[in-house]
């Protein structure tokens, strides 16, 4: 018998709906050894950071309900420990949300202030951090050191970096990536910012790197990752200032270098177009002309 087309609809929906279910599902979700005491939890394509301690386990970004429910039974399980912070790094509701799944009267909640800010000003559906900080917090947890830095606007309101000693891990969420391009046309960056902040990053000491996406690495991998977007906003401004359009730009493949790099064919328009947007717009670079009276 022939379908209709509302019944063709629905059955493409229902497997539409299946699909997206099976790529969230609990099978996306491991555990990942950075060191001995340091996972990375991994859900998809995003990774938070898990640190036992002598007194239990610090979060850090819940990343969504379904995700923080996940982690908070496995840790249960396998270290039985509780979790004694839950640490935002900042506040996009892709890495913050499902704090509620802690929010239990156990658990410190804590981020930088703006991103606490940010948090409530859109009225974001997590919970809010009861401990906020300025610049630096350390928090010194069950023989742990975890200091979260703050180094200026990046992506996203409040993103701090987190050390973690004696393990030596470095973790840093959307505003360094290792190994792939940055998203797209550079969504919710502050370019200067991020050339700013990463070149202090590169300052402190560290062994290992962990991402919020991407690969995970070390302290070489992030000074190219520098390298690349240094290299982005230099040629992009360097075109601008030559009188090039954007198609210009992305034509002469000023990139070409960093071709090996994972989502360089995808994205690497869309980041020369969003290093250009943002050039434009902040420096009013198409104003030139008619600000010097030519």
């Amino acid at each position: 018998m022939a379908l209709r087309l509302g019944q063709i609809t629905l059955i493409l929906a229902l497997l539409l709906s299946s699909f997206a279910g099976r790529a969230q599902d609990e099978s996306d979700y491991r555990l990942t050894n950075v060191t001995d005491d340091v996972f990375r939890f991994t859900a998809g394509n995003y990774h938070a950071l898990v640190i036992k301690t002598d007194d239990g386990i610090v979060l850090i970004d819940p990343l969504n309900t379904r995700a923080a429910s996940w982690i908070k039974k496995t840790v249960a399980e396998r270290f039985n420990k509780p979790i004694t912070h839950l640490i935002y790094s900042h506040s996009h509701p892709d890495h913050a949300y499902g704090g509620e799944v802690f929010d239990d009267g156990n658990t410190v909640l804590v981020s930088h202030q703006d991103a606490r800010a940010n948090l409530k000003r859109v009225r974001a559906d997590t919970a809010l951090p009861s401990l906020v900080f300025n610049d630096t917090l350390t928090l010194f947890a069950g023989g742990k050191d975890i200091t979260l830095t703050y180094y200026g606007p990046t992506n996203g309101y409040g993103n701090v970096a987190v050390h973690v000693q004696p393990d030596d891990v470095m973790f840093v969420v959307d505003w360094v990536v290792v190994g792939r391009l940055p998203y797209k046309d550079l969504m919710g960056y502050d370019l200067e910012g991020t050339l700013r902040a990463t070149e202090k990053l590169l300052k402190q000491p560290f062994t290992h790197f962990v991402g919020g996406h991407a690969d995970m690495g070390n302290k070489d991998d992030v000074n190219a990752y520098y390298k690349y977007i240094q290299t982005l906003h230099n040629s992009v401004l360097e075109g601008i200032l030559a009188g090039k359009s954007l198609k210009d730009i992305q034509r002469s493949q000023p990139m070409a270098e960093f071709s090996s790099l994972k989502m360089y064919d995808e994205w690497v328009e869309l980041n020369i177009k969003g290093a250009y947007e943002q050039l434009v717009s902040r420096s009013y670079l198409k104003m030139r002309e008619s600000a010097s009276g030519q």
